[in-house]
């Protein structure tokens, strides 16, 4: 039987001690930022387009608290990049269910704001973990939690200057793949006649690696003069089917007026 030469020995045992102490160092916030953005291209470069199935719960009270509309609206969601398309299914309405015509009118109204939303200036909510908000956010870490039995990083975030597309708020970074399981938010700025608003989102895994929005709910003040009111939406999306080839043309965001 060959010998194994000591030094031999020794360099294994030195390689499985530096692997261990790596294993119990801290991540800086540089590395679990670098690393999350890493996980979000990696998904972004396998996830080509999606489509879900979702249910939009609608609701606007009064000062003192009172319903002054309500609205629950089945939708199917197509996305592909940055582009998104809502599809209309079924609206009801103080518990009566709209006719075809007035959902044919609803989704009028939609394919309209899409279209308006192609022409203006992007004004979606930039992420501390792209390019484009690169230097953008102070960032922190405030506390290791648990998520559904994941070991999760919560980051605090901070716009460098204030913006309606600059969100500021928590994000919990899975440990595992660095993907984001969950994120509580604000508006740094928040848009015209909204005095107070608030971003929650959960994600789910819908295949290993792969976190897509299960739920998201939105609450918030707002009004002008002498009309304000409180509103609450929440969508909630399941049956999530990745790459199914969506063409451009079915997006009226692409599309002129």
């Amino acid at each position: 039987m060959k010998r194994i030469h000591p030094f031999l020995i020794l360099f294994i045992l030195f390689s499985i001690q530096i692997a261990i102490t790596q294993d119990k160092t801290p991540l800086s916030v540089e590395e679990i930022v670098r690393l999350a953005k890493e996980g979000r291209e990696r998904q972004r470069g396998y996830v080509k387009d999606y489509t879900c199935f979702c249910v939009e719960e609608l609701r606007i009270l009064d000062k003192k608290g009172k319903i002054k509309h309500q609205e629950r609206v089945k939708k199917r969601v197509y996305t592909k990049g940055d582009l998104t398309h809502d599809e209309v299914v079924s609206i009801l309405k103080k518990d009566e269910l709209l006719s075809e015509k007035e959902i044919k009118e609803r989704q009028k109204e939609i394919d309209k704001e899409e279209r308006k939303k192609g022409k203006e200036e992007d004004s979606r909510g930039i992420s501390p973990f792209e390019e484009k908000g690169e230097g953008k956010f102070e960032i922190n870490l405030v506390r290791e939690d648990s998520l559904g039995g994941r070991s999760a990083y919560v980051l605090s975030v901070n716009p460098k200057k204030k913006g309606k597309e600059l969100l500021k708020g928590l994000y919990w970074i899975d440990k595992q793949n660095f993907r984001i399981l969950k994120s509580e938010l604000s508006p740094s700025k928040n848009p015209k006649f909204v005095k107070e608003m608030n971003i929650f989102i959960d994600f789910v895994e819908i295949e290993q690696g792969i976190f897509l929005p299960e739920t998201f709910r939105i609450k918030g003040r707002g009004g002008f003069l002498f009309f304000k009111s409180n509103f609450e939406m929440k969508r909630t999306c399941q049956n999530y089917e990745l790459n199914v080839g969506l063409k451009d043309e079915m997006f009226p965001e692409l599309q002129a007026e």
